[in-house]
């Protein structure tokens, strides 16, 4: 219960974190515990993936970096693309990281090094190619 007032967990996570804790135990034992948590909806993967997609958005995190880290916490595919598929605000979340990183009075010529160093950096934080030419094509040049 520890581990639940803190935050969230997936189940996988949470399993995990018990067998790493009770090294000793039961793996059936640790299976029964985590049951009866989701049988009494303190342990809820849907719930989880919708608090973990919410603070990696605000956190400026795209769609496949999103997807990549629960598919890592052993979310399962059809949970992680019913919320994440259901959102339409992605180009906001990439503007706003454009913003914080280049600024607004800041101008990016095309196929410059801070170019190309915008798109990578938008990459690894997950966006989609076709988020990135949009958001960058708006940017004043």
């Amino acid at each position: 219960m520890d581990f639940l007032a803190r935050r969230e967990h997936s189940l996988y996570e949470l399993e995990h974190k018990l067998r790493r804790k009770f090294l000793v135990a039961d793996t059936s034992l640790i299976r029964e515990v985590l049951t009866h948590l989701e049988e009494e909806n303190l342990l809820s993967d849907t719930r989880f993936t919708e608090s973990y997609i919410r603070y990696k958005k605000e956190r400026g995190f795209g769609y496949l970096k999103i997807r990549e880290d629960l598919i890592a916490k052993g979310i399962d595919h059809k949970i992680i693309e019913g919320k994440l598929l259901v959102d339409d605000e992605w180009l906001a979340i990439i503007h706003r990281v454009i913003n914080k990183k280049v600024g607004d009075n800041k101008t990016i010529t095309v196929k410059s090094r801070e170019h190309s160093k915008l798109i990578r950096f938008l990459m690894m934080r997950g966006f989609k190619r076709e988020e990135i030419s949009e958001a960058v094509s708006n940017l004043r040049c």
